[in-house]
């Protein structure tokens, strides 16, 4: 299986080892105002009574716009990579 990774170096990005690591399954809600994108992360979570699947907040992400068009960008290149690779059977 190979790794796909950002082409991005990372080495002068400090704190990198300490930052938190979040698990997403997905958003709900977006919104731009004044210049800044917010979408609200989420997971889910299984609840036993009654037993039902729930979507608990993780996280808001919010950046300026410019810069969410650019993380946009290379979100889009890493899913065209991704879908390459599967195409040749080296997705992981």
């Amino acid at each position: 299986m190979e790794e796909i990774s950002s082409s991005q170096p990372d080495d002068d990005l400090l704190g990198l080892a300490e930052a938190p690591e979040l698990f997403v399954e997905g958003y709900r809600g977006a919104l731009l105002r004044g210049g800044v994108v917010k979408l609200n992360l989420f997971t889910s979570l299984l609840e036993n009574s009654p037993r039902r699947v729930r979507k608990r907040a993780v996280a808001r992400l919010a950046m300026p716009v410019e810069d969410f068009l650019e993380v946009v960008a290379a979100l889009s290149a890493l899913r065209d990579d991704i879908l390459a690779a599967r195409e040749t059977g080296d997705a992981p």
